[in-house]
C-alpha cells in the first residue's frame, strides 16, 4: 500500500515539474474569441512572449492557410501555416517573443488573422504559408482592416 502510495506521489510530482516546463512560472492561458471562422485557440502569456494553438475546423482538404499576429497598429508577423487535412482541419502553433511588435507579453491585446491560399502548389508552399493570398508582402498590410486579403478566421485575445 506505502509503495502505490509513494508511486502516485512520484507520477504527480513529475506531471506537475512537466507543466511548470511547458508553461514556465506565471504562465497564464486563455481561450481566443473567434469572431470569424470555426474552431478552437489557446494563447499562454509568460513573461518572455506569447504562444499560440489554433485548431481550425471547416477547411478544405489539400489547400494551405496562413495565420497572423497583430498588435496595436504594427505591422503584422507570421504565426505559421498549415494544409488543410482530410478531415477538413488544421493546426497552426506559433510564438512570438516580447520586443518588436509585441511591448508586453501579459497585457497587450493581440488578434490573429487565417488567410486562405488555395490549393497547394508544389515548391510553393513555403511561400504560400509565409505570404499574404494577394501574394502581396505582408508589411504591405500596416494592421489596417481590409489592407490585407480579406481572413478565413479572427481570433482575438483581449488582454487580461
Amino acid at each position: 500500500m506505502a509503495g502505490r502510495l509513494i508511486g502516485l506521489l512520484l507520477v504527480v510530482g513529475m506531471v506537475a515539474l512537466t507543466v511548470r516546463i511547458a508553461f514556465g512560472s506565471g504562465a497564464t492561458s486563455q481561450a481566443g474569441d473567434i469572431t470569424l471562422g470555426a474552431g478552437t485557440a489557446t494563447l499562454v502569456r509568460n513573461d518572455n512572449g506569447v504562444s499560440m494553438t489554433l485548431e481550425l475546423t471547416g477547411v478544405v482538404p489539400g489547400h494551405v492557410y496562413s495565420a497572423w499576429w497583430f498588435v496595436g497598429m504594427n505591422p503584422p508577423e507570421n504565426v505559421g501555416g498549415a494544409i488543410g487535412n482530410h478531415g477538413g482541419r488544421a493546426t497552426i502553433a506559433g510564438h512570438l517573443s516580447e520586443g518588436g511588435i509585441l511591448a508586453d507579453a501579459r497585457a497587450d491585446e493581440i488578434i490573429v488573422r487565417v488567410l486562405y491560399h488555395g490549393p497547394t502548389i508544389p515548391g510553393q508552399i513555403h511561400e504560400q504559408m509565409t505570404t499574404t493570398s494577394t501574394g502581396a508582402s505582408p508589411s504591405n498590410c500596416n494592421g489596417a482592416p481590409g489592407s490585407c486579403a480579406p481572413p478565413v478566421a479572427v481570433i482575438e485575445f483581449d488582454a487580461p
